[in-house]
């Protein structure tokens, strides 16, 4: 087999020796006359043989373009050069091999060398494969990762081979733009970054402190020393409490998340800790909270129960156009999301410190007007309260953490490739890695979970008597009822009479 190269494409031509004689693969005729004269000898050519030997170049990753003459590139050309040729049995030549530019193979370790540069609610991440000195570049890494390919190319047009763990576990880094040898993350992409970091050989951080406490803390799920605000006129029940460090992490790396306590366990009081935690330290910026309609009311019920030192305004109802002023001076507004939906195009001018959306289940569907109209608020933190995270299917989830940082999952398409259509097939590997990915950006507990911390249930039985008018008019509706009742048994007997009666 020659080989040569072009155009990055890898070229082989196949002949057959017998004995001194070299036969071209292209040459169809089954017997071969030698030399020259009226009386010649023949050899016979095993044409099985040469069919199986065609056959194994194409299993290798050889296409045949003509008699004889084979190309293969991408990932097969090298994975020919790399383990193809040593497969090869006993009785093959390859020549042309030390020729090649475009198809070296480094068969020494590849190792990896990262910086990360920690800064408010960013990550700079620099990762430059090696081996044997020999640099790579964290574009071509991404490339590779971007096509599936197993192989990167070094500064000097060889290849190394990368190893499984870091095509299984960088298959993230792929959607991540590059620029001067850097990528600049969100603080929630932070497991990409983590898994860079684990799997180099040299590592060099810049602001180590707050990448330790970033780190630490997604890795258990907000473990942040902090304490209810003072003005809160409440006491927090522990899981509440654990509730609040959880949120005031977050709040702290300038990321989002998914509340998702079971109904009834204080999703409300855990987020107005936090915005009261908030206004005591001096952090300013109105927070506007979405709800359904007729949840408006309880928000302001608890803000003024428990989070007196709250301003809030109620921007909902027809007069609410009086309001426009003040909504960027009041500590809460709260609207609905019809109101959001109407008027859009006034909420959007204001750059709110946080947008909370209760019952978020409301964006599940992300083609609908109030999903579009939500993505379109612009704030620095975002949050969602819900105790049905996911009702139907998955793309409801995707839906709302695209809400909450567009990065994390990537685009609808990227989700469904990824996680969609693998969990929906039963891939258990690209369920475990969506738990992973979102696990430290979703708090859900359970009634049952938080037993312990739950008072002892008290029931109260109230009996509600009619005044004077409800009892007049439940005497009226009742007289008619029976006087049309009896008027249908007599004209068509009780039988027939039976879905009146009913």
């Amino acid at each position: 087999l020659y080989l040569d190269e072009e155009g990055g494409v890898l070229r082989g031509s196949l002949y057959f020796t017998y004995g001194d004689i070299e036969v071209g693969a292209d040459n169809p005729d089954p017997i071969i006359l030698i030399g020259v004269g009226e009386i010649r000898p023949t050899i016979r050519r095993d044409l099985d043989e040469e069919f199986e030997a065609v056959k194994l170049l194409r299993s290798l990753g050889f296409r045949l373009v003509e008699p004889g003459r084979f190309e293969a590139e991408g990932d097969a050309a090298l994975d020919f050069v790399f383990s193809g040729i040593a497969s090869l049995p006993k009785g093959w030549e390859i020549f042309g091999r030390e020729a090649l530019k475009q198809h070296r193979v480094s068969r020494s370790t590849i190792s990896l060398r990262v910086k990360i540069s920690a800064g408010i609610d960013w990550l700079d991440l620099e990762a430059v494969p090696m081996v044997d000195g020999e640099e790579s570049s964290f574009e071509e890494l991404a490339g590779a990762l971007k096509r599936r390919s197993k192989y990167v190319r070094l500064g000097d047009g060889s290849h190394a081979l990368l190893p499984e763990e870091w095509l299984s576990r960088l298959s993230e880094a792929e959607d991540i733009k590059i620029e001067n040898g850097k990528a600049r993350l969100r603080n929630y992409q932070a497991k990409t970054a983590m898994d860079f970091v684990e799997l180099a050989s040299e590592v060099a951080v810049d602001n180590d402190e707050r990448w330790r406490k970033l780190t630490e803390g997604l890795g258990s799920s907000g473990a942040f020393d902090a304490k209810p605000p003072e003005g809160l006129n409440c006491s927090l029940r522990p899981y509440q409490v654990r509730g609040l460090r959880w949120l005031q992490f977050l709040e702290s790396m300038d990321m989002g998340g998914v509340l998702a306590d079971d109904m009834g366990l204080g999703k409300t009081v855990q987020t107005l800790a936090l915005l009261l935690s908030l206004k005591e330290r001096g952090v300013t910026g109105p927070t506007l909270i979405v709800a359904p309609t007729s949840v408006v009311p309880n928000w302001e019920a608890e803000i003024l129960a428990h989070a007196p030192g709250l301003s809030f305004i109620r921007y909902h109802g027809v007069d609410r156009g009086e309001m426009k002023a003040e909504l960027a001076t009041a500590d809460i507004v709260i609207t609905s999301y019809a109101v959001m939906r109407r008027d859009i195009e006034l909420l959007q001018k204001i750059q709110w410190n946080y947008v909370v959306l209760d019952e978020a289940q409301a964006i599940k569907n992300s083609a609908t007007l109030t999903a579009k109209s939500a993505r379109k608020l612009p704030a620095r933190r975002r949050l969602a309260l819900t105790g049905t995270p996911l009702e139907n299917h998955l793309g409801e989830l995707w839906s709302q953490f695209y809400f909450l940082m567009p990065e994390l999952l990537g685009s609808e398409r990227r989700f469904a490739d990824h996680y969609l259509k693998p969990i929906t097939s039963g891939d258990e590997e690209a369920a475990h890695a969506l738990r992973a990915k979102i696990r430290p950006f979703i708090l859900r507990r359970l009634k049952p979970e938080v037993a312990p911390d739950l008072p002892e249930k008290v029931e109260n039985i109230l009996y509600s008597e009619f005044n004077p008018a409800q009892e007049e008019l439940y005497r009226s509706l009742l007289l008619a009822g029976r006087v049309k009742i009896f008027k249908a048994v007599g004209e068509s007997g009780f039988s027939r009479a039976r879905s009146s009666i009913l």
